[in-house]
Parts: C-alpha cells; structure tokens; sequence
C-alpha cells in the first residue's frame, strides 16, 4: 500500500500530514521544536493506556486509594475502561527499547499516515483536485490533536476506515479483522458492529448464504470486545470491570436533544472560553451531521450506503451525544474522520468550506489541549 502511494501521490500524502503538524504549532508557536517531544503528548488519559503497556489491567475500590469517596463505596477505579489494542503496540516497541512516550507516538504518527495513504491509493487517487482536498481534510479532521495525541484515536480511525471500504467491497477477512481491530483499539469501538448491522441487512436481504457470511464482520467487532472483558476478568478478578468502571462518570441513554439543550445552556452562561468555544463546535458539529444525512439521502441512490452512513453517525456521534453533555465530543469528532469515505460527492465548494472550517478550528482546540484545558 505504501509503495503504491509513494508512486503516486506519496507527495501529496506527506504535504497533508505536514499541514496537519503545523495546525498544531499555529495553535501554540511559543513550544516551537518543542511540540516534537514526546512526553508533551502524554496527558490525561495517556496515563491508563501507558500503565496497560506496563503491567495489564487493575481494577480496585476507588474509596482505598481517592479520599474523594466515602470508605466502603461501590466505584471501581482503575483502567479496565480502556481498550488494549493502542498498549500492545506500545509494548511491543518497548521490548525493541523505545521509551514508552516514544512509542506512543511512533504509533500514531505510523497509523494516521497509513489512513492517509489507505485513503489515497484506495479512494481519493482517482477524484482529481477534490480528491486532494480531501486527502488534507482527512488529516486536518476537527479534532485532529488527537491524532498526534498519546491516544488511540488515530489508531481507532484507521482501522475504521478499512473495515468501512472493505465492507462496501465485499472483502470479508479484512473486513472482520479490522472491525475487531477498531475494537480493540477505542473503549466504544465495539459499536462499529452495531453500525454495519443495518447494511448487512438491507444489501444481503435476498441472499441469506452472503448474509450470514457478512454477519461475521459484527461478530468478529463483538467477540473481540468480549475477549478483552474476559481478560480484564483473569488479570483483576472482578467480572465486568470495564463496565463497573465505566459507570462511576454517571453516563445514561438521554434524548440527544436534551444533551444539546444543556450543551446551549452551558455555553450560554458560562464565561470560560475554552467551555464556550467546545460547547459550540459540538452544537454546529452536530448540525453539521444532520445535514450530512440529508445531503446524503438526496444525492444517493444507494440505499444501502445510506444505512451504512447513518449507522455510523448515529453510533459515533448521537448515542455518545445522548449518554452525557460532559463528554469530550471534540475528542469524538476526531473520530469521525472516515467519513471522508462518504464525501466524494460533495461539490467541491463544500469540501473546500469544510477543510477552511478545519483549519480554523484546530489550532485553536491544540492549543487548550496543551494548556491542560481539554481532557
């Protein structure tokens, strides 16, 4: 895939990933060469993925090591809410002597320049100048600190990518290995089975030999998912522990209009920027995806690609947007960025607004990540 890209568009490919590097010194000039040390990447939930790389899973009563909660309460801390997909790799370039920082980003640089060149070679070769546009809002994705984060978002992106093309290309094998490989890769990637469901179903209706056959792409995202709760229950002891520690941040099922009702109240009254700026990039990123349904319903004739699009707005976007409005969706937009996969349509003044969107939008949320301001 690599070298396809090098022969073809490896140019273009660098120039995307390069304009996404300097998004992030435009949004803090001051760090300068410092914005390629490894260790300044390493922020808030880094640390669970790292200590996964370490030494696997632990789960204990959050009372015996936070005064914050009341001796003998319920909560379960440690980081069994988090995937082992990102801290194999981190360990595995470990054993090869690499700082675990290092690693990090070894990892998610590698990935989201695979994403790239997967994008191109497969999809955007062939799409001339909107082709390229796409290509730099790719990696210029809202959000896209998080791809240079010691986070798995990157990681997540790719393997979502792939197993969204090679669905819609009838490639079984790399289609279920990359739907368990997005499972393993983000806390909520297991959803990626839930979205594919309702494309299986409608595109292989008449075929019930296919239609089985294809069912094995959700269930290779749910088995995958299923094993590492079963690790989780060997290593700690304790069945459930990513649910168990999950559900101390008090997430729920809500009306989604409900959650943007108290996203606009909050951006409204307070008087902190970075809350103000975020609750506002997640109200116009959701108006955003509901025009992106629409849109899409009317340009598409396919109405299997239709599902396969809501499907994937509705598990990556809403039901987050319906579970809490203290989610961090900036996060959540990141990884959205396979949607470039449903973009090709899109007039070219659309994808040229939407990459201007982008550009405007980063600097701005890579400089409050690296403030400490954004989780």
């Amino acid at each position: 895939m690599i070298y396809m890209a090098a022969n073809s568009g490896w140019k273009w490919i660098g120039a995307a990933f390069l304009c996404s590097k300097l998004l992030l010194l435009l949004g803090y000039p001051q760090l300068g060469w410092n914005l390629l040390s490894p260790d300044l990447w390493v922020r808030w939930d880094s640390g669970h993925y790292i200590a996964i790389a370490g030494h696997g899973y632990e789960a204990f009563p959050c009372w015996t090591r936070f005064p914050d909660y009341a001796p003998g309460s319920t909560p379960l801390c440690g980081n069994c809410g988090w995937m082992p997909g990102f801290p194999l790799l981190i360990w595995f370039l470990k054993q090869l002597g690499l700082g675990a920082p290092t690693a990090a980003q070894l990892v998610v640089n590698s990935a989201i320049l695979l994403f790239l060149s997967f994008l191109w070679t497969k999809v955007l070769r062939k799409a001339g100048t909107k082709g390229k546009l796409l290509l730099f809002l790719a990696a210029c994705w809202p959000g896209a600190v998080y791809f240079q984060a010691a986070f798995p978002i990157a990681l997540f992106v790719l393997m979502v990518g792939m197993c969204l093309y090679y669905l819609q290309k009838e490639a079984l094998v790399p289609a279920m290995l990359t739907a368990a490989g997005a499972s393993l890769a983000y806390s909520t990637g297991f959803l990626l089975g839930a979205a594919v469901v309702p494309y299986i179903l409608f595109r292989y209706r008449k075929n019930f030999r296919e239609l089985t056959q294809y069912l094995l792409i959700p269930f290779s995202s749910l088995l995958s998912f299923a094993l590492v709760l079963g690790v989780q229950w060997m290593q700690t002891g304790v069945f459930g522990a990513f649910f168990q520690t999950q559900s101390k941040y008090g997430h729920g099922l809500n009306s989604p209009l409900k959650i943007l009702g108290l996203i606009a109240k909050r951006a409204y009254t307070t008087s902190q920027f970075e809350v103000q700026f975020t609750d506002g990039l997640t109200l116009v990123l959701s108006a955003g995806c509901l025009l992106l349904i629409l849109w899409f319903i009317t340009v598409t004739r396919d109405h299997s690609r239709k599902m396969l699009l809501i499907g994937y707005l509705i598990c990556f976007w809403f039901i987050p947007l319906s579970m809490s409005p203290h989610l961090a969706f900036y996060r959540q937009a990141a990884a959205l960025a396979p949607l470039v996969l449903f973009l090709e349509a899109l007039p070219r003044r659309g994808v040229i607004a939407f990459l201007i969107f982008s550009i405007g939008i980063n600097p701005i949320l890579a400089r409050l990540f690296l403030m400490d301001l954004l989780p």
